[in-house]
């Protein structure tokens, strides 16, 4: 993931765990967001920030 927002503008990187990602990805041009709540419903989650437990 490093390497693919290594030479671009701007990304947003959604995730299940977006502290975490940002520990690994540390970039000015990266937002770290976490998956939003109408994806987490339709993928059976029962709320955005469940930690990825599904």
């Amino acid at each position: 993931m490093r390497a693919a927002v290594r030479g671009v503008n701007g990304a947003v990187v959604y995730s299940w765990q977006p502290e975490a990602v940002r520990q690994r990805v540390r970039a000015g041009q990266v937002q770290h967001a976490p998956i939003p709540e109408s994806l987490a419903l339709r993928f059976g989650m029962k709320g955005a920030n469940t930690g990825g437990v599904a």
